[in-house]
């Protein structure tokens, strides 16, 4: 996990050093969200008596905002594509979409968890990504 939070820390320095703008917003999000993640941890634990997977759950929120953070900052930090494809669970594309949107970027598509649907289909894709230009 120590590899992890640095190389977080170091791609979100590079995101400064590039695009101030960007890291500052992404920093500003992150605060939020881990206020509302803390938050929402205390109010659980004061009224509730949990089992530890709840727990766990609930901490596991916290934890993948160090990916977030990496996998924004290295969408900002590469330069050679216009264009970028996040494939990821619900919980990290929910992150994303909601900062894209917050820092004024128009999503193309975005395909929110269905409950009990595991599989996805994007019927709209080939509008915006030429399939064959990358094969």
């Amino acid at each position: 996990e120590w590899i992890t939070m640095y190389k977080t820390a170091w791609e979100l320095y590079r995101l400064e050093q590039l695009y101030p703008m960007i890291a500052s917003k992404l920093r500003e999000y992150v605060q939020i969200t881990a206020n509302n993640i803390i938050n929402n941890v205390y109010q659980v634990l004061k009224n509730e008596k949990i089992s530890y997977d709840r727990y766990n759950d609930l901490l596991v929120d916290m934890q993948s905002i160090s990916m977030d953070v990496y996998t924004l900052s290295r969408v900002f930090i590469q330069n050679d594509s216009e264009q970028v494809i996040i494939y990821t669970g619900a919980d990290h594309i929910r992150f994303y979409a909601d900062f894209f949107q917050t820092i004024g970027f128009q999503l193309l598509t975005y395909q929110p968890y269905k409950k009990g649907q595991n599989c996805i289909t994007i019927n709209d894709l080939p509008l915006y990504l030429d399939a064959n230009k990358y094969r």
